[in-house]
């Protein structure tokens, strides 16, 4: 099965999520690797975990409803060494007792129900959120002395949104997600060739 968690995916729920947020980096080319240092850490676990929830809502009435099954094997002349550290079975078996449990209906549904989880995806997608500035916009004009702010002298203009000719420049002095990753091309290109070992599929 096909799992939903790739590269793809994360790129589109990041963009619903961040697509307008301003990054908090002066430094974007850190900023990007910052991210993929976050896919690196916490991605393989997500995508796991998407592709552990559809198989268990795939799963069939009959499938849930199976519980354990205990075998007890005995032998009286296995004719062997006893093996009492590996998950082998003792050959030439005189007796087995074998004790099967299956749940009801409603046991089933409810043990179903208590595995699902609904926010998996949202926990991995919050640990984005240092990554952005959060802003609220000024209820009066404000005004800015440009000559104060240092930065201008250093910084990549092209990644400064915003005109500075303006009385509000410096309300928003980085670019946003989506300016960043305009498309998801350029996202897995990135993720691709940025030095950071790839940890989940791109498609």
């Amino acid at each position: 099965m096909a799992t939903n968690g790739t590269m793809t995916t994360l790129y589109y729920l990041l963009w619903a999520r961040y697509a307008s947020s301003h990054i908090r980096s002066d430094y974007p080319q850190q900023w990007k690797m910052k991210l993929m240092m976050t896919v690196f850490e916490y991605g393989p676990t997500w995508s796991k975990r998407l592709e552990i929830q559809d198989k268990v809502r795939n799963m069939s009435d009959d499938e849930i409803q199976k519980g354990t099954i205990m075998t007890y094997n005995t032998a009286m002349n296995p004719d062997g060494a006893p093996t009492t550290e590996t998950w082998e079975t003792l050959k030439g078996i005189n007796s087995q007792n074998k004790n099967l449990y299956q749940r009801g209906k409603l046991d089933s549904y409810a043990y179903i129900d208590q595995i699902l989880k609904t926010d998996v995806t949202r926990e991995f997608v919050e640990k984005f959120k240092k990554f952005f500035d959060i802003m609220a916009s000024p209820g009066e004009k404000l005004e800015y002395d440009l000559s104060k702010i240092a930065q201008l002298q250093s910084m990549d203009l092209q990644y400064v949104s915003g005109n500075v000719n303006e009385d509000l420049f410096g309300s928003y002095l980085t670019a946003t997600f989506e300016e960043m990753f305009p498309s998801v091309s350029d996202w897995l290109d990135f993720y691709r060739t940025c030095g950071i070992p790839t940890t989940i599929p791109e498609v």
